[in-house]
């Protein structure tokens, strides 16, 4: 049995090694020692020879030290090292020529150093530390996953909601995380070049603003890492040149949404007045859908609070929360076959019942049974709620509500004119004379 290696009384084997006196100084301690645990003789003594090479290894270095040491009496963690960059550069360098002259590893790897510089530290000063922690100090590599939920505490929590953190890591975990779990030198601009090109040949590319995304919340990863100095390699997401919806239209073919046509409206009414078991808020969400041009999260948010009246008794609503800016606070006249819907409520506008998602979405059990009743009666992915905006809209078109109008209406952007005094919004009392003319032949026969 070898002279270092003893089994306990309770079968664990215990190995130990005297440090030679002219290094116990140097190293902080007069001997090495480690437990092995429950093994099998011949399992003992193959750690056990692994062990004495590390632990000769070290005593060797500490023989032949360099200038620079890794031990300290103020050192009690790796952030209490406060290397300079030239310094951090010589210790690597150091490191792999012990590596190539004592420990016969002519072609080091980088988790060679990085694992030798953690033996270091742990010997000279005790500093409990990871691997990955080192590598990241001394710039060896980076594993971005290692730091995912401290970028999220720092920079993501509280700043957005709940469903744009989550989209956020998505991004981070399947993409960023994904294409490059390691960030060391062969991190390269073209790397990430055919990275990003790789979504152009895609036979299923993401959209544009997803792609948009992908580089946006990749870029503010990569610059968060850089800030905290766990890497010093260069952010190539910034470079990258955004693939535009032209070109990602080329080989990505989603079907288009379109409005619902007369006798779609027709086949759905009927389904929802003939059902068996009534659904009153279904009901009520599609006929103000249809005569408001509202998305379905803006009308399952609306309060009796949010409904005001005019001198001449008309109803309108004030939309507070929306999709986008343009449609935030926006005002929309209630059309007279709604009335009844409004008025009577003294809560929220649509009973979604309860509101169990994780987003506390109010639209999303509503929304789900509108789907199963449309796809019930034959209806496409095509076909979908957001189908009675559009159809609200082409009836504005079709009655010559000017585009200045039906962008107050529906929230839209303008891009293509300037309107003069409605440029920035038109009074509500002139938009109620187009959302009147809006007459729906089937529903009110």
């Amino acid at each position: 049995m070898m002279k270092n290696l003893r089994i306990s009384k309770t079968g664990y084997w215990q190995l130990r090694m005297v440090i030679p006196s002219d290094v116990r100084q140097s190293i902080g301690k007069r001997e090495f020692k480690k437990s092995l645990g429950q093994l099998s003789k011949h399992e003992a003594e193959i750690q056990a020879n692994l062990l004495l090479a590390k632990w000769k290894n070290v005593i060797l270095h500490h023989r032949q030290s360099t200038n620079i040491k890794l031990h300290s009496s103020d050192v009690n963690d790796l952030s209490d090292l406060n290397f300079s960059d030239e310094q951090k550069e010589r210790i690597k360098n150091q490191t792999k020529q012990d590596l190539e002259r004592l420990a016969g590893l002519p072609e080091a790897s980088n988790q060679d150093i990085v694992n030798q510089i953690v033996d270091r530290l742990e010997v000279d000063r005790s500093i409990e530390t990871n691997p990955d922690s080192v590598g990241a100090y001394f710039g060896i590599y980076c594993k971005p996953s290692s730091y995912v939920e401290q970028y999220r505490l720092e920079r993501l929590t509280g700043a957005m909601s709940q469903r744009s953190e989550d989209e956020h890591l998505g991004v981070i975990n399947n993409q960023f995380v994904k294409a490059f779990p390691i960030i060391d030198e062969n991190f390269t601009k073209k790397k990430v070049q055919e990275w990003w090109d790789s979504f152009r040949t895609s036979n299923k590319p993401p959209a544009p603003s997803t792609l948009r995304k992908y580089k946006s919340h990749c870029t503010a990863y990569m610059k968060w890492l850089r800030r905290k100095e766990l890497t010093n390699r260069p952010n190539f997401f910034d470079e990258l040149e955004p693939i535009t919806k032209k070109e990602a239209s080329r080989r990505r073919v989603l079907p288009k949404r379109k409005a619902f046509s007369s006798s779609d409206i027709k086949a759905i009414w009927e389904s929802m007045l003939f059902a068996k078991k009534q659904d009153t808020a279904l009901q009520e969400l599609f006929l103000m859908a249809l005569y408001t041009g509202c998305r379905i999260e803006e009308l399952c948010q609306l309060h009796a609070n949010d409904i005001h009246q005019l001198n001449n008794g008309r109803f309108y609503i004030d939309i507070p929360v929306s999709k986008t800016e343009r449609g935030e606070d926006r005002q929309v006249p209630v059309h007279k076959v709604i009335e009844p819907i409004i008025v009577k409520k003294n809560e929220f506008l649509i009973d979604v019942g309860n509101v169990n998602n994780k987003y506390k979405e109010r639209s999303s059990a509503i929304g789900k049974r509108f789907s199963r009743l449309k796809m019930k009666l034959g209806f496409g992915p095509e076909k979908v709620f957001h189908s009675t905006r559009k159809t609200f809209i082409d009836k504005l078109k079709e009655n010559g509500t000017q585009e200045q109008f039906a962008a107050d209406i529906v929230g839209h952007e303008i891009h293509t004119m300037t309107y003069g005094v409605y440029a920035s919004g038109a009074p509500v009392s002139v938009l109620f004379e187009h959302v009147d003319a809006i007459k729906y032949s089937e529903l009110e026969s």
